[in-house]
C-alpha cells in the first residue's frame, strides 16, 4: 500500500492547461476578438482544429487542482462561458 502511495505523490500536477474563452466559426470575428483581447495584455492565442471551428484560448502552466478557480475567475472577468481544455 505504501508502494502505491508514493507512487501517486511523484506524479507532478503540472501539466497545464487552456481556458478556453470562446469559440467562432468566423474567422474575422476570431481575429478581432484574438485582437481585442491581446490589446489589454492578455497572452491568448487562436487556434483551429478544422476550417470551420476557431478557438480563443488562454494557456496556464499551472497544477491542475487549480483549473476550476482559474475558469471561475476568467468567467468573471471576461462575462463569458468558459470551459477547460487539456493540451
Amino acid at each position: 500500500m505504501q508502494d502505491s502511495l508514493a507512487a501517486v505523490k511523484a506524479i507532478p500536477d503540472s501539466t497545464g492547461f487552456y481556458i478556453v474563452i470562446n469559440t467562432f466559426t468566423d474567422l474575422a470575428a476570431a481575429n478581432k476578438s484574438l485582437k481585442k483581447l491581446t490589446s489589454y495584455g492578455n497572452k491568448v492565442i487562436l487556434t483551429t482544429t478544422d476550417s470551420v471551428t476557431f478557438t480563443v484560448r488562454m494557456p496556464f502552466m499551472l497544477p491542475l487542482t487549480d483549473t476550476l478557480r482559474v475558469k471561475d475567475s476568467l468567467s468573471k472577468i471576461f462575462g463569458a462561458r468558459t470551459f477547460v481544455q487539456l493540451p
